[in-house]
């Protein structure tokens, strides 16, 4: 994938968290705050997740390790920078599971070792969404897929589609801007830190 120079892209991030209730979230949030001093939105349960906007446009993958430290619920990272790199992280029971990055190379030559740590394996996701969607992340991820995508928001949008996470195309940054019209329930949102 080509790196543009000179253009704006999307930065969007997000946490998701596969809850029916968000107060050990919340409390989390809390804690994760006084430690590093990030601050969050955080959504009511949407679909079965809780979505979590650390500032910074949800770029620091750190947050959710942290996060995930603290409770041991499915979590699942989103992050486009730029538009020209498309990150998902999954962790699950206290541990980093799986992860993905559809250019390792952008922030600098990454070792063979990285990029293999860095293709994903959506077969990791069995249990959580069916086979058809898993599949079809599989086709979304290609490599020749990926490599005729011009932005990576159009791969978040459809990652997000495929296994309906709410509320991926956003970041702390839009919310706390007021960008807030495509975003479901936002009167519901609390703001922490």
């Amino acid at each position: 994938m080509k790196k543009r120079r000179n253009i704006m892209g999307a930065f969007y991030g997000a946490i998701h968290v596969k809850s029916e209730y968000k107060g050990e979230i919340k409390e989390a949030l809390k804690k994760i705050n006084e430690s590093t001093k990030a601050r969050f939105y955080i959504s009511p349960v949407i679909d079965g997740w809780v979505g979590v906007y650390p500032d910074n446009h949800g770029q620091d993958e750190i947050i959710a390790e942290k996060l995930t430290a603290e409770i041991k619920n499915e979590i699942i990272q989103l992050i486009v920078h730029d538009d020209d790199v498309f990150i998902y992280t999954f962790h699950k029971n206290g541990k980093l599971i799986d992860r993905y990055n559809s250019n390792p190379d952008y922030f600098g030559e990454a070792s063979e070792e990285e990029k293999k740590h860095a293709k994903g394996n959506p077969v990791v996701f069995s249990g959580l969404f069916s086979s058809d969607q898993i599949n079809s992340i599989e086709e979304l991820l290609d490599p020749d897929n990926v490599k005729n995508t011009v932005f990576t928001t159009e791969l978040l949008a459809a990652f997000s589609d495929i296994f309906g996470l709410p509320n991926t195309m956003t970041s702390y940054e839009y919310l706390d801007n007021g960008e807030t019209g495509d975003v479901r329930e936002w009167d519901e949102f609390e703001k922490i830190g």
